[in-house]
């Protein structure tokens, strides 16, 4: 074997271990990953676990519990409170459904019906007997309405 060929064997073994070095760093990067994500993971249920998850969330129900117990009972104490309670539930992703224009049946759950308008169109949300709510992009409870027919 001469000079030549024994630089080009000892390239394509420089250039093999190159490309495992490679693979084994991207392994490496994909475990490392792997392990802190499980890390994480376990670490959300160990919150859960001890109730550290809804610490925040309860500290603010409390707080609104207070201030509703020590306030003379009235019709507007009552508004506010479920103001802030709204207020408190929308920091954890509760938002409340739209109930304006035509009844969307995934949000809304039809419990009347009434005569269409001249100038309204058939499934018409005219009336919210009861408020819905999401989680994210899951319904928690569907609205209450009354639809145009």
């Amino acid at each position: 074997m001469n000079a030549n060929d024994e630089i080009a064997e000892l390239r394509k073994q420089i250039a093999y271990l190159n490309s495992l070095f490679s693979r084994r760093l991207l392994e490496d990067k994909d475990k490392k990953q792997l392990i802190q994500s499980v890390g994480e993971s376990l670490k959300r249920q160990d919150e859960l676990a001890k109730g550290l998850e809804f610490k925040q969330l309860f500290s603010e129900l409390l707080l609104a519990l207070d201030r509703f117990s020590n306030e003379t009972p009235s019709v507007e104490l009552n508004e506010t409170f479920i103001d802030e309670l709204l207020e408190i539930f929308s920091h954890y992703g509760l938002t409340a459904i739209d109930n304006d224009g035509i009844v969307n049946l995934r949000l809304h759950e039809i419990v009347g019906t009434v005569p269409v308008r001249s100038d309204g169109e058939v499934m018409e949300i005219v009336e919210v007997k009861r408020p819905g709510y999401m989680l994210g992009n899951t319904v928690l409870r569907p609205s209450r309405v009354v639809v145009t027919k």
